[in-house]
């Protein structure tokens, strides 16, 4: 057995966190069953005025799982989630999770292409969709091994054909769900990847991987009070960051305020009327509050936020901790890890910049990029290898793509990262973003953050486009702010001032938006493919 790498970044533990960790010892179907238990009258869901208690949505997870039962879905059969945020979604997570079957996640945007590969990939059987994207289901159901649907009305029970079941027609089953004995290692999602550098792969993970996410998170934010918190949940269900919050919530007896989509006024008014203590978001999000007239004061409530799935602007964090008096722990996370690995302590020191330190269980090393072994020393930046106990199993019937990334026990990013002499990481770039100019080597997130310190600028993305003489030149892609004009030559200038002179931006391009995924990660790959 290899003896695990020296791990500084446990001198910043506090003593109460423990140093390696093991799963929750429950399988995820049955975390709201024991929340009920302790605080039956806690608010589990809050859904536009609509509240359901943990006692009352324990229950309606049994009926589901009754009817489910009844219609045929059996341990170990996939289901698919095709749906925005809202409590039937996470009603029907803990319902197919305690038949012992599987859920997987479907992005509510997908065109009909891409939900029929994603069913056939996955061999779901069943599919509980929203009514209004029920037509892209019906057009390709013959194309794929779906056996029943189930629709869903957002803003009532919806009116379906024969060939379709009502989610509240089913919810109605009187409660009698089977005993069924889910392990601990038993598959419990199928979670596909943002699919931003190709076709999606799709992580396994087990009741176990899951879990462990659950317990390093629960043992991590020391200063929440169980039963207490309010989380406001923007980040899809389908994404791991939005599902893994809504597990930790439910598991904790928090309450979480669900949003089906990021608007930014409705996203204000809800934080007005809900006061949430807890927001887990994106880059985009917060830059969205610092810059509206109201946002900074509103979001004065929210004691704590969660920034992931992308690298947050300098510039960004700092105005919004000044603006809401907040506290942003910057992290880092792959589906492949379940969602988090890294993150900065909420307690002693915090490195801003740094994507913090691994959480319990995890071990992360700094390699040579090219050959994949050779460990780097503090300070010098490579290839991001880490594991730990929330890892996935492998991917869904790709097995030369999980020996890509696994191997020796470890996960291979595609990230290039550096580690300081204390143990905290920070994020360089995607190993596929990194630009070769005239020898050097460019990471588009450094330019990106000089830009987002320009006064005039609101959003920026940095691409590379070929150059004759030196391979590649940084492009930048901006959006300025309302009201603000500004010409190629400022912006160019601006970065000179910043920059080493082969760093500095060649081209610029104005832009009313930039591309994003549905969670508000900025795609470079699309502005790469548009030149």
């Amino acid at each position: 057995m290899s003896v695990p790498p020296a791990r500084p970044w446990l001198r910043h533990y506090p003593p109460q966190i423990p140093r390696d960790i093991e799963s929750v010892p429950l399988p995820i179907g049955d975390y709201v069953r024991e929340a009920a238990r302790t605080w039956p009258e806690n608010t589990a869901t809050l859904f536009y005025g609509t509240r359901i208690p943990y006692a009352k949505f324990d229950e309606m997870v049994d009926r589901l799982a009754t009817a489910l039962h009844q219609q045929g879905v059996r341990q170990g059969d996939r289901v698919a989630m095709y749906m925005p945020n809202c409590p039937q979604y996470a009603i029907a997570d803990f319902a197919v999770l305690r038949l012992g079957a599987i859920v997987v996640n479907f992005n509510p945007l997908y065109v009909e292409r891409e939900l029929e590969h994603q069913l056939k990939d996955s061999g779901a059987e069943t599919i509980i969709a929203l009514d209004q994207l029920l037509p892209r289901v019906q057009a390709v159901r013959a194309q794929t091994p779906i056996k029943r649907v189930i629709g869903v009305g957002l803003l009532g029970p919806g009116k379906f054909p024969p060939d379709i079941l009502s989610f509240d027609t089913l919810i109605k089953t009187p409660p009698d769900p089977p005993h069924v004995k889910v392990d601990l290692d038993d598959i419990a999602l199928l979670q596909y990847t943002g699919g931003t550098t190709g076709v999606p792969k799709c992580a396994v993970h087990t009741h176990r991987t899951i879990g462990a996410q659950i317990a390093q998170l629960t043992a991590w934010f020391i200063h929440d009070q169980p039963g207490k918190e309010r989380i406001l949940l923007v980040m899809p269900l389908f994404h791991a960051y939005g599902m893994v919050t809504l597990f930790r919530t439910l598991y904790q007896g928090g309450t979480v305020i669900l949003l089906p989509r990021f608007e930014l006024e409705d996203f204000l008014n809800t934080i007005e009327k809900t006061q949430p203590t807890w927001m887990p978001a994106v880059p985009t999000i917060f830059t969205a509050i610092i810059n509206h007239p109201r946002g900074p004061e509103v979001a004065k409530s929210i004691r704590t936020c969660l920034s992931g799935a992308a690298p947050l602007p300098l510039e960004v964090l700092r105005r919004y901790e000044a603006l809401t008096g907040g506290i942003v722990a910057e992290g880092y996370g792959m589906t492949e890890m379940c969602a988090g690995s890294h993150l900065n302590p909420p307690f002693g020191q915090r490195k801003i910049g740094s994507v913090g330190i691994p959480l319990p269980g995890v071990d992360t090393k700094i390699v040579d990029a090219n050959d994949g072994h050779r460990e780097l020393p503090p300070g010098e930046p490579g290839e991001l290898i880490m594991r730990g106990p929330q890892m996935m199993r492998e991917y869904w019937n790709r097995p030369e793509e999980t020996a890509k990334v696994l191997r020796d026990g470890w996960l291979y990013t595609g990230d290039i990262a550096k580690m300081d002499e204390d143990g905290y990481f920070y994020i360089v770039d995607r190993k596929k973003d990194m630009l070769l100019c005239g020898g050097y080597n460019v990471y588009p997130v450094e330019i990106e953050g000089v830009l987002y310190e320009h006064p005039k600028v609101l959003e920026a993305a940095v691409t590379g486009v070929p150059d004759e003489y030196r391979g590649e030149s940084p492009k930048a892609h901006i959006v300025l702010k309302p009201g603000q004009t500004a010409t190629p030559d400022e912006i160019i200038a601006y970065c000179r001032t910043k920059l080493a002179a082969y760093k500095v931006p060649r081209h610029v391009e104005f832009r009313a938006s930039l591309p994003k995924t549905p969670i508000g990660k900025i795609l470079r790959k699309e502005l790469r493919e548009e030149r």
